[in-house]
């Protein structure tokens, strides 16, 4: 397991020595993280929710056009379905 790791891997001097020639104040600058000129969109105020409300839109939506009926007959058939072609 040992030699598959350090293949992999390689020698942990080796990773030793990359990250210890990593600038970690750098990173943490503000220079290397760009900030957006424009603030608007994390001022922007968000429709609130109302979960009964769009669920009764959506319920509705989904009588009027149709799809309950579709979901109803192919939760019916996929049933019979599965009924005949199991066996036990």
């Amino acid at each position: 397991m040992i030699d598959v790791m350090h293949t992999y891997v390689g020698d942990f001097g080796h990773w030793h020595n990359i990250l210890s020639q990593l600038d970690l104040n750098h990173l943490m600058s503000a220079d290397f993280w760009p900030m957006p000129d424009d603030w608007s969109l994390v001022a922007t105020k968000f429709k609130e929710t109302n979960l009964s409300g769009d669920f009764a839109k959506w319920w509705n939506n989904v009588v009027k056009t149709g799809q309950v009926w579709a979901f109803l007959l192919g939760a019916i058939f996929g049933y019979l379905a599965k009924t005949f072609t199991t066996y036990g």
